[in-house]
């Protein structure tokens, strides 16, 4: 694209489109209807946690936080059983998670584990 200079002779009053004035939400008004109604509980976001996993519904979160309410808690069971107990632990103890998502759940959360902290 080439530059181009345009010479105007007398006063320049540049004709501007007319405006229109768009209204809507105030911003404060979408400030409090975006507001959360409560805080987010630890078990709360514990279960959003789990719903990232491969095959773990919101039930199955659900029933999960209720026999483990942290990670903590679920590791801490998981270090206390060997490494061919531990793909079937959460099908043991909470009998609604098949034993595919009880291994793909220990594989996903042992992979943020540092092999250093693993027993």
């Amino acid at each position: 694209m080439k530059n181009r200079v345009y010479l105007v002779e007398g006063k320049f009053v540049p004709k501007y489109a007319p405006c229109e004035q768009i209204t809507g939400v105030s911003y404060e008004s979408l400030q409090e209807l975006s507001k959360k109604a409560s805080a987010d509980t630890v078990k709360d976001m514990w279960i959003r946690q789990l719903m990232v996993c491969p095959g773990m519904s919101s039930d199955r979160a659900q029933k999960v936080a209720n026999r483990f309410p942290s990670m903590a808690a679920m590791m801490l069971q998981y270090s206390e059983v060997s490494d061919a107990e531990a793909d079937c632990l959460l099908n043991l103890v909470v009998p609604e998670i098949n034993r595919r998502v009880s291994a793909q759940l220990r594989k996903f959360f042992n992979s943020a584990i540092p092999a250093s902290h693993r027993s």
